[in-house]
């Protein structure tokens, strides 16, 4: 992972919270959590610590560490998250790779934010609501806000695909499976 040195820090403002102090609705670890103005270390709102505000980053894939979910309800995938707030001096968007192997499967499920998944290799079919669409390479999907959905593998290679929601970090997303 590439990050920039930080930028200077501005004097705070009277009446404001000052850097890194965390602040209503920042939330987030190392903040003073979710809206409570308590004090904390790092990037207001993205719980990285040591940084005063969020940075250019440059990462790979392979730098992220691999997850692995092979469960009955949720599925059988594995998934890299590139940027979120809990692991790098980022914020606004979190994003990731998730790859379905032969027979993979993302199980139906539901989360307030809403998502985007962009297919990057393979085939397979998403269901939104009960309606099953193809997607394969090229495809972009966006998911409404607590709109059931879920994923499939329908060929011998792998499914790739990246996926982003508009929130700070992956931490705050609950999924609530069907």
């Amino acid at each position: 992972m590439t990050v920039n040195p930080p930028a200077q820090q501005p004097p705070a403002s009277p009446g404001s919270s000052g850097p890194g102090t965390g602040g209503p609705g920042t939330g987030g670890p190392g903040t003073g959590g979710p809206g409570t103005g308590g004090p904390g270390t790092g990037v207001p709102g993205t719980g990285v610590p040591g940084a005063s505000e969020p940075r250019p980053v440059v990462l790979h894939d392979s730098e992220a560490e691999r997850e692995v979910w092979d469960d009955p309800v949720k599925g059988l995938l594995g998934f890299r998250g590139l940027f979120s707030s809990e692991r790098t001096p980022t914020n606004a968007l979190t994003t990731g790779v998730t790859d379905l192997p032969p027979d993979g499967w993302l199980g139906l499920h539901r989360h307030t934010p809403a998502e985007v998944y962009y297919v990057l290799d393979g085939e397979g079919v998403v269901t939104l609501d009960g309606v099953e669409h193809a997607v394969r390479t090229g495809t972009s999907v966006f998911i409404p806000g607590d709109v059931e959905h879920g994923i499939r593998n329908t060929t011998g290679s792998a499914l790739r695909l990246f996926y982003a929601f508009a929130v700070d970090s992956f931490a705050t997303i609950e999924y609530r499976f069907s």
